[in-house]
């Protein structure tokens, strides 16, 4: 499905058109092939069933101990030479177990693999071994019709009973695809082997600590977000005579069902987790009097800025549709779907949650909790300067100083300039007290725009850029990003913003008044309330539902 700024009228569609050719390529299969190779090349075709090449190919190897239940990723299964199916929940795929012989391109390689085996006096009279070439774990193989640096598949895995005396589990990828010369009818095979290794935690608590939470967020997010979809690399509209689309009815029905059940399956297991650790709580400590159920709420490494407030930002957003942008349009949220699914961490991170900050005349007070972000691409501040023309400083502007802030509604001062990256959205947002001219504004404005400009640059796909101004209609951009952080008691809004204590009272009522226009009765809820009612020990939000490692 493509993505909006696709679109011929829109202006970054030449940008993304040129990524496509110059940054990824079709890798041809031997059907292709035939059609423009000399007879050279045809006459080394394989013959099909034995290593038939189709486009790229991805395998998928692992330790025995863990097998996969759950991939998310671009691609098919592989169809071919395929003996029994286990059943996963991945998008239009399973996990499939069976006999991959050689390729033919690899012959040699494996000819020199065991030579080098044989010097170190391992057997090699029966390799390649039937028992491995049949295990679950050793074959996991998927079609990928186009090579994208940018495509990836995120898994989860089953433990199974760990081997005596084993530290890691390891886990190899191969990919394979032919590679077309640009200025001959020569065609390359490309084999790329990458292995890695985990290792075991010795018990529960190791395993804690060795989270890593922003992975997590995103695994357990492109598995509600695949939930939440009604399609499989398809179109969302009917076709119609003279080339117009309709909308099926009935599928925006199905799509907005299981959006709610998604929304569901990702309270329920955020609920799980929370559960599953005051238990662990209560057997680690060993005087029942010394436990606190407070204190044992959530694991400490899915922090709050790290995992939490992803997951928030994730269920009320445009992909889940709980909050302000739960009127998405389709078509824009199956796009956005699409490449999250296929995305790599760092942008599926920027998909999920806005990054936000603000400028001020006045020295501001830094939120703490944006400053403590664990994402290292954030920096609590930054000075700004213009972009550089010729080598030199486009002018004699001083450069300027934004801070880091929670992407709340709080943050919606009169007297601010907010940025905000979202990813495929780049928004600059002035408040009602913003002089529209005047010298000084228009420096700031300036090295505002230069820092927009900067980090859209070489994106895919190339964002849009909106600039707003408090009071306009197409302000609501930015307004329904932000959490509802208006909807907490006053003690726990300065908590969550300290410089709210630096605002008059004139100031704090008409930064209150600004919400008139949220529903207070809908499902868009703050993220403390949220969590509470979920996560609190008492509970009955996230009793429903099918938790996503599931």
């Amino acid at each position: 499905l493509l993505h909006n700024s696709f679109l011929a009228e829109e202006p970054q569609w030449l940008f993304n058109l040129k990524h496509l050719l110059v940054h990824t390529e079709m890798s041809p299969s031997w059907e292709s092939v035939a059609h423009t190779a000399s007879p050279a090349i045809i006459s080394n075709r394989p013959k099909k069933g034995y290593g038939f090449q189709h486009g790229c190919i991805l395998d998928l190897k692992m330790s025995d101990s863990v097998s996969p239940v759950q991939i998310v990723g671009p691609g098919d299964e592989d169809a071919a030479s395929s003996t029994t199916f286990a059943e996963s929940k991945s998008r239009s795929r399973k996990v499939r177990e069976r006999a991959i012989p050689i390729l033919p391109s690899e012959r040699i390689l494996f000819t020199e693999g065991a030579t080098l085996a044989a010097s170190f006096g391992l057997p090699t009279n029966r390799l390649p071994n039937p028992e491995f070439l049949s295990s679950p774990s050793l074959n996991c193989r998927f079609l990928v019709g186009r090579k994208d640096l940018m495509s990836t598949f995120s898994i989860m895995l089953e433990v199974g009973n760990r081997p005596e005396n084993e530290e890691y589990v390891y886990f190899q990828t191969i990919s394979r695809w032919m590679q077309s010369a640009r200025h001959d009818e020569n065609y390359v095979y490309v084999t790329k082997v990458c292995t890695t290794r985990l290792p075991i935690a010795q018990n529960t608590m190791q395993f804690l600590s060795g989270l890593q939470a922003q992975t997590v967020a995103v695994v357990l997010s492109k598995e509600a977000v695949l939930r939440s979809a009604t399609w499989v690399m398809g179109a969302f509209n009917i076709p119609l005579e003279g080339g117009e689309l309709e909308v099926d009815i009935d599928e925006v029905e199905e799509e907005e069902s299981l959006t709610a059940i998604s929304r569901l399956d990702l309270d329920h297991t955020i609920q799980k987790i929370s559960h599953a650790y005051r238990l662990l709580g209560q057997i680690h400590e060993a005087d029942a009097r010394n436990f606190s159920s407070l204190a044992y709420t959530f694991p400490p490494n899915l922090t709050a800025e790290s995992f939490l407030r992803l997951m928030h930002h994730l269920r009320r957003g445009g992909m889940l549709g709980a909050g302000a942008l739960l009127q998405t349009a389709p078509d824009d949220r199956h796009g956005m779907r699409d490449i999250f699914l296929r995305f790599p961490l760092d942008n599926c991170l920027a998909i999920m949650a806005p990054q936000m900050w603000r400028w001020r005349a006045r020295e501001i007070q830094t939120d703490p909790l944006a400053s403590s972000a664990e994402d290292p691409t954030t920096n609590s501040r930054i000075t700004l300067h213009l972009a550089m023309e010729n080598g030199l400083i486009a002018s004699s502007t001083a450069p300027i100083t934004i801070d880091t802030a929670l992407p709340e509604t709080l943050a919606l001062w009169d007297d601010v300039v907010l940025t905000m990256d979202h990813y495929d959205n780049l928004l600059v947002w002035q408040g009602k007290s913003i002089p529209k001219d005047g010298e000084h504004m228009e420096e700031v404005m300036d090295c505002i725009r230069s820092y927009v400009l900067q980090r859209a640059q070489n994106r895919f796909p190339s964002p849009q850029i909106h600039y707003l101004r408090e009071g306009d209609s197409m302000s609501r951009r930015l307004t329904a990003r932000l959490a509802p952080s208006h909807k907490d008691p006053q003690e726990q809004q300065v908590a969550l913003c300290p410089a709210l204590a630096s605002l008059s009272e004139i100031e704090l009522e008409s930064l209150r008044n600004k919400f008139r226009w949220h529903d207070i009765t809908g499902d868009d809820v703050s993220f403390r309330r949220w969590f509470w009612d979920v996560a609190s020990a008492s509970a009955k939000l996230g009793t429903e539902g099918r938790s996503l490692c599931e």
